[in-house]
Parts: structure tokens; C-alpha cells; sequence
């Protein structure tokens, strides 16, 4: 006899999750992706949000990767002092999720030559490269190098270097520049801090906890002139962050990944077309996160930006989808082309309430 109490989730709450997508074959339901969204763009002129979310907005989930930029800035101006050689595909490395490409795999050698990191001092898990070239017929033994988060890693021990700290403990929540992160997170938040949830995120490092609806808002700033308006060292180099983003795709994640697929653009394919002048920065979180926003444009003169959960973790078909289907809502993209080789019979489908909840 099966023991359901095994095989059956207790005590899951799906309340924070609503469908998302759902496809049909012939008509008939097959699959329904479920999860939470969030798309802002800014203000009105009365000052009330223009922002659209299915499923529970505020609920909190673990930031996983989409919150490298900030774990970057919590220390960026250290490591520019300490170390003026780092060039910018250097600090785009710092806040990667890179896949081990060649390309990545020399920033890091050139990283370690500048600042004299010990690599034996890193601490994230050890892994195989994600890039298929590289992996495909070679017997390679697993390294913390090829770990995808192993570029923030260097950047938090070449800033303990730096300051002469003790960098053993460099993944304690409780070191100076954890501290320094949630007062950060606290500072663009606008919520005390003693409200952060920390967790173990899985390259070791900590983790915050962050609402969907906190995390769009969070990308959105990111390509806002006046987000960071102050002359500090910390709202100058924010202001890099985004830029670094869009230049170097292929440096913070790695080709055929989703959010490099976004950042050049193609996601687009030959079917859509941008609708006006714009660029993307995104970024992929594990478990099923995708953040991200459009850098201002007519449309959208305060920007666009999104958050996507999905409930049973990532998946690369439907978040591409997704993905296109806020922007075509949004009227940033538009499609020129039926595609020829999509199956007839299938058939996906957004709630139509999406359509035209921006600024239409």
C-alpha cells in the first residue's frame, strides 16, 4: 500500500500562485502554468502605480540570483579603489550567473591575477560547466570555478582582501557586508530592516527574501536616471549596473540562456519586432525566477520592468513566453511574422485580462 503521506504535499498553501498560461490541444486543456507576475512601469501623474500582477504581489520569496546587482553594489566601490585594473566585463562578471564558457573562464583567471584572490578560498559548491560546448566529450573534473556564481564570490573575497578582513568567514550572514546588504535592501525598500527574512541560497552565499512585486520595482530603478540621483559613491555606481547588464550579456549569463536570449534581443526571433528604442536588462533566479525591465522609451518614459515566479520552477519555454507576452501586451513589441513551423493544434493562451493594463 502506497503511504500518500509520502507522495502527497501537507500543508501546502498554493494561495499565493494564480495561472499564468495555459495551453490547448484541439481545445482541450493540457497544461496550466501557474505562479505570480508582476509588470510595473512607474507613476502616474497623479502618483499612483501603474503596475499589473497576477497572483499574490507581496508575497516573499527567496531572491535567489536576481539580487546579484545589489550584492555587487553592497562592495563595488571597494573594489574599484583596490583594485583600478578591473575593467567592466570584470564587474559584470561580479554579479554573473555564468554558464563556464572560455570567455567567462578568462575573466576569472585575469580577476585572480589582479587582486591576488587565493582561488582555493572560494567556497561555493564545486560544479561542471553549464556550457554545452565545453562539457560534451571532455572528462573534467568539478570545480568551484565552474560554479555559475563563482564571479560573486571573487567579488565579495577581493573586497575582504581589500580591507584586510578575515575572509574564512566571508559567507556569514552575519559579516559586515551582509549587514551592509540588507541595510541597502532597506534603504531602496522603503521597509525596516529588522523585516528581512535571510536564507542559504544554494551557492552558499545568504539570501533575502523579497516580494514580487519589491523585486519588479527593484529592476526598475535600475534603468531610471533618477533612481540613484544622489552624489554618492553607491548611487553613482548603481547607476553602472544596468548598462554593465545590456553591454555584456553574454558575461552575466552565457549563450542560449534566457536572460542572454532577452538582452540581445534574440528572444525576438524573426516573428517580433521592437516597437520603439529600447533595451533590456534581465536576469534568471533559480527556482523559477525571471526579473527584469526596459530602459525608458516613449511608451514608457519611467521604464517597464517585470518579476515572474513560477510555482514548479523554471522553465525556459514558458517563461520565453511569458516573456513575450508582457512586451507584446505592453505594446513594446509587435509581432510581423506567423510562424510557420508552431504546432497548429496547440494552442497558448495568457488571461486576456493582461492585455492593455499599462498606460493604454
Amino acid at each position: 500500500m502506497i503511504d500518500e503521506s509520502k507522495v502527497r504535499p501537507q500543508n501546502v498553501d498554493l494561495s499565493p500562485f494564480s495561472p499564468l498560461m495555459e495551453v490547448r490541444r484541439s481545445g482541450r486543456l493540457e497544461l496550466q502554468i501557474f505562479g505570480i507576475m508582476v509588470v510595473d512601469s512607474g507613476t502616474d501623474p497623479r502618483g499612483d502605480e501603474k503596475s499589473f500582477s497576477l497572483g499574490d504581489a507581496d508575497f516573499a520569496i527567496w531572491s535567489r540570483s536576481v539580487l546579484k546587482p545589489w550584492q555587487l553594489l553592497e562592495h563595488m566601490q571597494i573594489l574599484k579603489e583596490a583594485y583600478p585594473d578591473l575593467t567592466d566585463e570584470m564587474f559584470a562578471l561580479f554579479m554573473a550567473s555564468h554558464s563556464a564558457e572560455d570567455v567567462h573562464l578568462e575573466l576569472i583567471d585575469k580577476i585572480l591575477q589582479i587582486t591576488g584572490v587565493d582561488e582555493s578560498h572560494l567556497q561555493c559548491p564545486q560544479a561542471l560547466p553549464q556550457h554545452h560546448n565545453r562539457a560534451a566529450g571532455k572528462n573534467l573534473d568539478r570545480a568551484r570555478r565552474f560554479h555559475n556564481c563563482s564571479g560573486k564570490h571573487l567579488g565579495y573575497l577581493a573586497a575582504m582582501k581589500a580591507l584586510g578582513e578575515d575572509d574564512s568567514h566571508y559567507l556569514d550572514r552575519t559579516n559586515a557586508h551582509q549587514i551592509a546588504l540588507v541595510d541597502l535592501m532597506s534603504r531602496l525598500t522603503h521597509r525596516p530592516r529588522q523585516t528581512f527574512e535571510a536564507t542559504i541560497d544554494g551557492c552558499q552565499l545568504p539570501n533575502l527574501a523579497l516580494s514580487v512585486r519589491e523585486i519588479a520595482r527593484l529592476y526598475r530603478t535600475l534603468v531610471m536616471p533618477d533612481a540613484y540621483d544622489s552624489d554618492s559613491d553607491s548611487d553613482a555606481n548603481a547607476r553602472l549596473l544596468a548598462p554593465l547588464m545590456y553591454t555584456y550579456p553574454r558575461i552575466i549569463s552565457g549563450l542560449y540562456r534566457t536572460d542572454y536570449k532577452i538582452m540581445t534581443d534574440e528572444i525576438l526571433g524573426k516573428r517580433y519586432a521592437k516597437t520603439c528604442n529600447y533595451k533590456v536588462i534581465a536576469k534568471e533566479g533559480a527556482d523559477g525566477i525571471l526579473a527584469g525591465a526596459a530602459t525608458p522609451c516613449e511608451r514608457y518614459p519611467q521604464g517597464l520592468s517585470f518579476c515572474i515566479k513560477l510555482s514548479a520552477g523554471f522553465d525556459k519555454k514558458f517563461m520565453e513566453l511569458l516573456y513575450r507576452q508582457i512586451m507584446l501586451d505592453a505594446g513594446l513589441i509587435v509581432e510581423k511574422d506567423q510562424d510557420q513551423d508552431q504546432d497548429q493544434d496547440q494552442e497558448l493562451r495568457v488571461p486576456s485580462h493582461i492585455v492593455n493594463v499599462f498606460c493604454h
